[in-house]
C-alpha cells in the first residue's frame, strides 16, 4: 500500500495504491469484530471507528452506501442493501462483505479470534 499526507488536513491519509486491498481488509475486520464480545469488540472497534464515524472513507459517492452496508453486516443479513448497489464501485463493495460474511460465517470462535489477531498484528513500514 502506498499513502501520501492529505494536502487539506496532515492529519489524514490518501491511499495512493492499496485502496481495493484495504478497503476489503477493512470490511474483514468490521465482520470478525462483530462476532466477539461486547468488550473485545469495542477495543477492535478503535481501528474501525472515531468519534462514531468510519476511519476509511471510499470513494465519495459510495461513502453512504459503505457504511449502510457494515451496518446490515453486524446484523449479519445484506441482501436488502443489493438493491441499491446502483453501480459498479457499490456492487464490488456488495459482492466483497457477501463473501467475507459467508466465509467468517463458516468458523468457530477460536478461528475469529486468529484471524483478527494476524490482522491487528500487520506491520507498517515507513518510508520517507
Amino acid at each position: 500500500m502506498v499513502v501520501a499526507k492529505n494536502e487539506d488536513n496532515k492529519k489524514l491519509y490518501d491511499i495512493i495504491d492499496g485502496q481495493q486491498r484495504t478497503t476489503t481488509i477493512f470490511m474483514l475486520l468490521h465482520v470478525l469484530a462483530s462476532k466477539q464480545n461486547e468488550k473485545d469488540k469495542q477495543e477492535t472497534r478503535k481501528y474501525l471507528y472515531q468519534k462514531g464515524e468510519l476511519k476509511l472513507e471510499v470513494a465519495p459517492q459510495n461513502q453512504s452506501f459503505f457504511k449502510t452496508l457494515l451496518e446490515a453486516a453486524e446484523k449479519e443479513n445484506i441482501s436488502h442493501c443489493e438493491k441499491d448497489a446502483d453501480t459498479e464501485g457499490k456492487q464490488n463493495l456488495f459482492e466483497v462483505l457477501k463473501a467475507i460474511l459467508d466465509k467468517v460465517s463458516k468458523l468457530s470462535e477460536e478461528g475469529v479470534n486468529e484471524r483478527l489477531e494476524a490482522l491487528l498484528k500487520m506491520v507498517l513500514m515507513r518510508l520517507e
